[in-house]
Formats: structure tokens, C-alpha cells, sequence
């Protein structure tokens, strides 16, 4: 399952690596290093999921448990030189994502106005039906009333004969 996760989260950071590329330029001729740019945020991101918040835990941790998933990993003072760096690429990485989650939150509200509309639209039509209804039962309740009470047009015809 955090497998799953791990891998998730990689592709989801990778999916905006444009995005972090052009906050993120860099001035040597290391332009491919070993360990990505896109590995180096994962492994800082699944640290803070792990609820490791300090730059020295995540390191440890990922040396001690996620060495096969991320052979590269550089020692601490360069990963923590490397995520200095890409302070920029998370702001960028918050935004992006932040936009996505208020579209797809607007979307699904929209859509669930839509319903609740629809549904208001149905409650009225049968409201409207059952008015039409109980009037039309209101006069023909009042026509059996006048006729049964002797008061109707069939006894005032018989009186006047």
C-alpha cells in the first residue's frame, strides 16, 4: 500500500517537473544529476507524511528504510543543499496543486447544486401537482357537498316543479 503511495506521489510530482524546471535553473553543468530533482521533493514530501518533519529525520529515514527505492540518495548535507534549492519548485509544486484541488472542488460543488437544483425542480413539480390535484378535489368535494345536502341544482329544479 505505501508502495502504491510512494509511487503515486512521484508521479504527481513529476507530472509538474516544467513547472519546477523553470523556477528552479541551475548555474553548473550538472544539469542530469544522479538523484532527480522529482526524487529529492518525493523523498522530503513522504517524510512529512511520515510525519518527519526535520530535513535530518527524513534523511535517516530514507537511508534506513527506502534505500532500494532510491539508491542515489546523496548524504545529508547534500540533500539538504539540494532541497534549499528547490525552495522555489515547492511553491510552484503548492500552487499547481492547490489550483487542481479548488477546480475539482468547484466542480464537484457546481455539480452538487446541480443535483440539489434538479431535485428542488422535482420537489416543486410535485407540489404543483399535488395543488392541482387537491383543488380540483376541493370543488368536486364542494359539488357532492351542495348536492347531498339537498341544496344543489337537482332539489332547487324538483322545488320550483
Amino acid at each position: 500500500m505505501w508502495q502504491t503511495n510512494l509511487i503515486k506521489l512521484y508521479c504527481a510530482v513529476s507530472e509538474h517537473d516544467n513547472t519546477m524546471e523553470a523556477m528552479t535553473q541551475r548555474q553548473n553543468n550538472n544539469f542530469r544529476p544522479e538523484f532527480s530533482d522529482e526524487e529529492c521533493i518525493t523523498v522530503y514530501l513522504r517524510g512529512i507524511c511520515q510525519r518527519r518533519f526535520e530535513q535530518r529525520t527524513i534523511n535517516d529515514y530514507t537511508k534506513n528504510h527506502l534505500l532500494d527505492w532510491f539508491p542515489k540518495l546523496p548524504s545529508y548535507a547534500a540533500f539538504s543543499h539540494r532541497l534549499n534549492f528547490l525552495a522555489p519548485a515547492f511553491q510552484a509544486l503548492a500552487d499547481e496543486w492547490l489550483t487542481v484541488i479548488l477546480e475539482k472542488s468547484a466542480k464537484e460543488k457546481s455539480i452538487g447544486n446541480l443535483k440539489k437544483l434538479k431535485k428542488d425542480e422535482g420537489a416543486k413539480r410535485v407540489q404543483q401537482k399535488d395543488r392541482r390535484r387537491n383543488a380540483g378535489l376541493g370543488r368536486n368535494y364542494r359539488r357532492t357537498q351542495m348536492c347531498s345536502f339537498g341544496t344543489g341544482p337537482e332539489e332547487t329544479a324538483e322545488k320550483s316543479v
